[in-house]
């Protein structure tokens, strides 16, 4: 019954390892439960066990002996009252009949416990070889008398931290490693204004983002950095100014063409100056020709 109560035990740690108080409750009250089945069972046999008397008396029902051979040496034991010579057959007699006796116990009740007993053993030896780190640790939480304090991190790691992205691209924030059982939660803030929202599953999606926001996670007990998400439009040019500087054979003054469709007409050795303006900060760019 004790190991049946120890593989209940596994059974609960392995599906909520993360409930710790309420595992601990459950290792206290089955704990209690062993010793109740303990002090019962020792009751138990107490009761069951019995005096001379009603050893003999059972000898003497189960050889059906109406004479009552082993009660009657029983009785007369230390009774010095009666004859000897009758005290010396009764015991004689008695002494032949253990000389002979014969008992055959049932063991049908004996086997079935046997059988119950080696089946839960090869069961949890099973068990150990194949999840010995699982067994360890119930074993180990089970034998605790108190909970240990609990330790809390004190920094909160997300991802991805700071990231530029394009316009309407989606973004997941994502708590790395969380710590069981503690909320949470998210803080944004787009403008003057922090939001607050409860993470579910550890991470927030935004989709289609357009616009750029700052943002941390924080629990009861710790929180993360400070990251930014930059929202930039896909580069694109926005306006080309062109400027021509003829050559001196032509006496053509220079000649500036605002919002240029980027087509460029000119005469031999005319020199060309683009002016590009594009829709994001840019610190290179390339032409093409």
């Amino acid at each position: 019954m004790i190991m049946i109560l120890f593989d209940l035990f596994v059974a609960v740690y392995a599906g909520t390892v993360n409930q710790k108080m309420e595992l601990f409750l459950f290792s206290i009250a089955l704990r209690i439960i062993t010793a109740l089945l303990i002090i019962y069972l020792i009751l138990k046999a107490n009761h069951l066990l019995i005096d001379d008397f009603q050893a003999a008396r059972y000898l003497d029902v189960w050889n059906a002996d109406k004479t009552d051979t082993y009660q009657n040496a029983v009785e007369l034991l230390g009774n010095t009252s009666a004859s000897e010579i009758i005290l010396e057959r009764i015991f004689h007699r008695a002494d032949l009949r253990t000389r002979e006796q014969k008992m055959t116990p049932d063991n049908s009740g004996l086997k079935l416990v046997m059988l119950v007993f080696l089946t839960l053993l090869i069961a949890n030896l099973s068990l150990l070889l194949l999840a010995p780190y699982t067994m360890a640790q119930a074993y180990d939480f089970y034998k605790l008398n108190h909970l240990p304090a609990v330790v809390h991190k004190q920094f909160v790691e997300v991802t991805p931290g700071d990231l530029q992205i394009t316009l309407n691209s989606d973004v997941v924030i994502e708590v790395v490693d969380p710590e069981p059982e503690v909320d949470h939660v998210l803080f944004y803030k787009r403008g003057e204004n922090w939001r607050e929202e409860k993470l579910i599953d550890h991470k927030r999606r935004f989709v289609n983002v357009d616009f750029s926001f700052l943002y941390y996670v924080r629990t009861p007990y710790a929180a993360s950095d400070t990251f930014a998400v930059q929202v930039f439009e896909i580069p694109a040019i926005r306006n080309i100014d062109l400027l021509y500087d003829y050559p001196a054979y032509t006496d053509l003054a220079d000649y500036l063409e605002e919002n240029s469709s980027g087509n460029i007409k000119a005469l031999r050795n005319t020199r060309v100056t683009l002016d590009i303006s594009a829709n994001n900060p840019i610190t290179t760019a390339d032409i093409v020709f």
